[in-house]
């Protein structure tokens, strides 16, 4: 086996797992050794090590006996020896989160198609939580995350004192992933998120109908949100009705 062998065994992975969760979990391993009787991956955590085991793994051992008639022995290592509470901790440290300047409402190219999500946005500027949710619906370079950034970056200099919050709905997976592992940080996970004033929530399309846990946990937050007026504002390259989500 090689690592054309491997890349081989990566696509076939590839096509049975989301990439809402191959991005996350699958992407980051490293190949470290590989013959026909052993596979010995590293990951970059304890969180990601235990999760691919549990789930991922067996997509690892049918890809490699269906391309190659092999059963090998599968070993995910770490070189992290710090606890999976220590690694649930850093991902509420990134609350300096910068915002593109080059993604500002007044070099936002309006047309026929963003008119709209522009008008919506600038009245959520100017009073929070007269529209909400807001949802954006738009393809490949219609300038979703050019608004996304643009109303972050207004909202922290018109209101200094709220907490605002960008994020992908990739990473919000693997972060909740990260923290479900230790039931202590969970909380905190949740008490986190309950706390921003503007949410701002990216490529709303890969939260799947396979992901239910996660969707539950999204939408408790959303609603608690919600009912405090919170601003919420999500992109998507799909119509909020083609959404794959759990009713």
């Amino acid at each position: 086996m090689n690592h054309e062998s491997w890349n081989n065994i990566l696509i076939e992975v590839s096509k049975k797992i989301p990439a809402v969760y191959y991005e996350p979990f699958i992407t980051p391993l490293d190949l470290v050794h590989y013959d026909e009787k052993k596979i010995v991956l590293k990951a970059p955590s304890m969180a990601i090590k235990k999760h691919v085991e549990k789930r991922y793994q067996k997509y690892i051992e049918e890809a490699a006996f269906s391309l190659f008639g092999l059963k090998p022995d599968i070993e995910i290592n770490t070189d992290i020896d710090r606890p999976v509470e220590e690694f649930s901790k850093q991902g509420f440290q990134d609350e300096n989160f910068d915002f593109n300047p080059d993604y500002s409402f007044n070099n936002f190219v309006k047309g026929k198609a963003n008119e709209l999500a522009f008008t919506a946005l600038l009245a959520a500027l100017d009073k929070p939580g007269s529209i909400n949710p807001i949802f954006i619906h738009g393809g490949v370079a219609s300038g979703k995350t050019h608004l996304l950034h643009a109303l972050g970056s207004a909202y922290k200099m018109k209101y200094p004192n709220l907490s605002v919050k960008y994020i992908s709905i990739s990473t919000f997976l693997q972060e909740f992933v990260s923290n479900v592992q230790n039931r202590n940080s969970i909380e905190a996970f949740r008490n986190k998120y309950k706390s921003y004033d503007l949410l701002l929530v990216d490529d709303m399309q890969y939260l799947n109908s396979g992901a239910e846990k996660t969707q539950e946990e999204f939408f408790n937050i959303f609603n608690y949100l919600y009912d405090r007026r919170k601003q919420i504002v999500i992109a998507s390259d799909r119509y909020c009705s083609e959404l794959p989500l759990n009713d």
